[in-house]
């Protein structure tokens, strides 16, 4: 078996989706809201059967090796490698020299993080800080972590010595350069935590500072800093953990967010193992249609003070326009996750479990600042009124709109107004709905006659594979290719990819049609009038050109062939007339 087969041998299609993206049951089949464009309503359908997946809104369909290429924005090999991993499948021996320049990057940030995982085990005072932190010897192994020792070109010269450039080190932000000098490494002195992307590959680097360092100017020096944006490294749509929490977040149906790397191992070490992180940036739109691929319900375990709450109040209503539902999970003596986890191990289930609708949180929360009625008012019109305006659900939007006006002790009315006058005047960019827009180029529109072809051709494999056809195969085929063969032209070759797609379309679209091949005869007959259109109207052209050039005899027999093709799509034509009146 080649690598591919032993892959697709051991994983299912419904896995490798299902970890990306959320699958509801729906007969021999699955369906999905589709990650490759924005919906409402599921159109995205994956079939066990013919492991394969296909969109009925953007027609995109294929594998499990082209749903990864699409989902990860890479390219086969590097989808092929992904998956090999995942199977436990060992790929031969590439090249000595990588075969391109995404694989060397890769290279480079797992030999930096190697470095950095070996050099831990030396430093026994760093090893008792994390464990002081409360991390085991487990975790730290398993996330990689590392430590940066305070040499300039610690991981610069072991690279160089390995055949990668200057450029190369530079371009995934190890080393920052300096004109007319030799680099130096980015990170010195500090804790590394490696960031993966969605396959569990090292992209970037987040460093906490450790020990006593200084500025030139005296002052302390950045408690974190982060590898820069890189080809690999795009802050706005990774996640820290995300990697390790897909599956965890699609099967327990919730995803936890918290603020930071040491948030997010102590969650996963205490169990949260559907947790993920922000790192060095806001969290975006990109962020949160992430974790909507996989769950529409989310906790967040941010700090609950005025700042935290302040940060993040754009997050909330993202979430909210998404149609997700938000619940806040509020921390005990005001400590962030990973301090609260390192005391009470066996408290922060309780702690998720405890969490509350954003609305309740924050009608709560201001309610025990001890406003006066008038500040009170003014505070929940400028930070939870927005909240309900980013409301997907208008049920749900309805039913808190009465709880303010309930907590307010006024009208209704009062504040739907408001709401409406908030819309109008809402500096709020619009956000898209049912989730973000993942791939904006459309795909291009195919000819009305390969459409049709398609169809034909997908209703004759699929009734070829079924185990009880519901017409004779062989005698739609010899439909087929007799039709093509009247118009002078071959049958559509079709790759295996294409083959899948095709079946699953049939599958879906004509399983209960009880005469499918009246169904199919009628296809046929558009296909022919499709082909007989478009050479139609290339023969007019052609007459046009010899009428204008003067060519008597090439005009003579264009027109002939016109005049021969018109009969047969008045025929066509008139068989379908009847169905069209009745």
């Amino acid at each position: 078996m080649t690598p591919v087969e032993q892959i697709k041998a051991r994983l299912s299609i419904v896995d490798v989706v299902g970890s990306y993206v959320k699958l509801t049951k729906a007969g021999n089949s699955y369906k999905a809201l589709c990650p490759f464009h924005n919906e409402k309503s599921p159109s995205f359908n994956v079939s066990p059967a013919r492991e394969a997946f296909y969109c009925f809104g953007c027609n995109r369909g294929g594998d499990i090796f082209s749903f990864v290429e699409g989902i990860e924005g890479i390219e086969f090999v590097d989808a092929l490698k992904l998956l090999a991993v995942r199977a436990g499948v060992t790929l031969k021996e590439e090249r000595a020299r990588d075969t391109s320049k995404r694989d060397r990057a890769l290279a480079m940030m797992d030999i930096a993080t190697t470095l950095y995982e070996e050099r831990l085990k030396k430093e026994h005072a760093v090893l008792a800080y994390l464990e002081a932190r409360g991390l085991t010897a487990e975790t730290i192994r398993d996330f990689r972590i590392g430590f940066a020792p305070e040499e300039w070109r610690f991981v610069y010269d072991v690279l160089r010595e390995k055949g990668y450039s200057d450029e190369e080190i530079s371009g995934v932000g190890l080393i920052k350069p300096v004109e007319g000098k030799t680099p130096y490494d980015r990170f010195r002195g500090r804790i590394m935590f490696p960031i993966f992307d969605g396959g569990g590959q090292v992209v970037a680097f987040s460093g906490r500072v450790y020990g006593t360092q200084k500025n030139k100017d005296g002052t302390d020096v950045a408690k974190y800093i982060n590898s820069p944006e890189t080809e690999l490294y795009d802050k706005s749509s990774i996640l820290f953990g995300y990697d390790r929490a897909k599956r965890d977040m699609r099967e327990q149906n919730f995803c936890v967010l918290v603020e930071g790397q040491m948030d997010l191992i102590m969650s996963h070490q205490a169990g949260a193992k559907n947790t993920v992180a922000v790192s060095g940036t806001a969290l975006t739109e990109k962020h949160l249609g992430l974790i909507k691929r996989l769950t529409d319900n989310l906790i967040f375990a941010f700090d609950a003070d005025d700042a935290g709450l302040s940060a993040t109040v754009r997050a909330f209503q993202i979430a909210l326009a998404l149609g997700m539902h938000v619940r806040v999970a509020t921390i005990p003596d005001g400590k962030d996750p990973a301090d609260y986890i390192a005391m009470h191990p066996d408290g922060w289930g309780k702690v998720l479990e405890s969490s509350r609708h954003i609305m309740d949180f924050y009608m709560e929360v201001l309610g025990g600042k001890g406003y006066d009625p008038r500040e009170f008012r003014s505070e929940v019109e400028k930070k939870v009124l927005p909240l309900v305006l980013a409301m997907q659900s208008k049920i749900e939007q309805a039913h808190f709109i009465v709880e303010v006006a309930r907590k307010l002790g006024v009208k209704e009315d009062a504040v739907w107004e408001e709401v409406k006058r908030m819309k109008q005047s809402s500096p709020m960019s619009p956000l898209p709905q049912g989730g973000p827009q993942f791939h904006e180029s459309p795909a291009p529109l195919k000819p009305r006659r390969r459409v049709t072809e398609e169809e034909v051709l997908g209703i004759i494999l699929w009734q070829e594979e079924h185990k009880e056809p519901a017409i004779d195969p062989t005698h739609a085929r010899t439909l087929y290719i007799e039709r093509l063969t009247l118009l002078g032209v071959c049958p559509l070759d079709v790759d295996d990819d294409l083959k899948r797609t095709l079946v699953i379309k049939a599958e879906h679209t004509y399983q209960h049609i009880p005469t499918l091949i009246d169904t199919m005869t009628e296809m046929l007959d558009q296909l022919e009038l499709e082909y007989l259109r478009e050479k139609q109207a290339d023969l007019l052209r052609q007459i046009g050109e010899a009428e204008s050039s003067g060519k008597k005899e090439e005009l003579k027999q264009i027109l002939l062939e016109y005049q021969q093709i018109t009969p047969r799509m008045i025929a066509i034509e008139d068989r379908a007339a009847p169905k069209m009146k009745a």
